[in-house]
């Protein structure tokens, strides 16, 4: 016979090594043990109940900035793709420098691996997209993945194209160098990690 926990939520008996309880559905692999009403779960330890380590990198989605478990690739909350080796704002503002420009010309050089663009107060473009109705408030996911460009269309309403071509939402799709992304129907730009001058 397989050996028994408590769920980390209800306190439920499930089998060692199963991922999420047949009763309330919770995550086992969520590092704070607690349950949703505050109180510790019938069989865990209270030793086991200690803030996570400060070292443990948080893994958080750069589209919705829920905060994950390391290893995780979708975002529970939104279910967005997470990028390889998402992390804290500390990390992330140390890595990648984008160039994000618009095809009049004007740039934006943004100093995160991975970030969201749309007309939401937390993509580092809001001001200007808030001026596209078209573009959605969480409208498109950028990482960096070594020396890839993956981008993501979040479910937008209005979708998005690379070279006139649409994309999956929810689907991670690579973009080159002086390929033109359009969010909705009329705010194109591109992206490169080599600087303005490749354009």
């Amino acid at each position: 016979m397989a050996s028994v926990k408590p769920c980390i939520s209800c306190g439920e008996e499930i089998e060692e090594g199963v991922w999420f309880c047949w009763k309330c559905n919770e995550d086992q692999r969520r590092p704070d043990p607690t349950r949703r009403d505050g109180q510790v779960a019938a069989g865990v330890s209270a030793a086991s109940v200690a803030e996570p380590s400060a070292s443990a990198p948080v893994v958080r989605c750069p589209a919705c900035g829920v905060e994950g478990l390391p290893g995780e690739t979708i975002c529970r909350q939104c279910e967005a793709p997470l990028p390889e080796g998402a992390v804290g704002d500390a990390q992330a503002s140390a890595t990648t420098s984008v160039t994000v420009a618009r095809l009049d010309g004007r740039t934006a050089d943004i100093q995160l691996s991975s970030f969201m663009l749309g007309r939401e107060p937390e993509s580092p473009l809001a001001e200007e997209l808030s001026r596209y109705l078209n573009v959605s408030r969480r409208h498109l996911l950028v990482a960096i993945q070594g020396e890839r460009t993956m981008i993501t269309d979040l479910g937008s309403t209005n979708g998005t194209y690379v070279d006139g071509h649409p994309i999956s939402p929810w689907q991670p799709s690579e973009v080159l160098e002086g390929q033109t992304i359009r969010l909705g129907a009329d705010c194109a730009l591109r992206l490169s990690t080599r600087g303005p001058r490749s354009f």
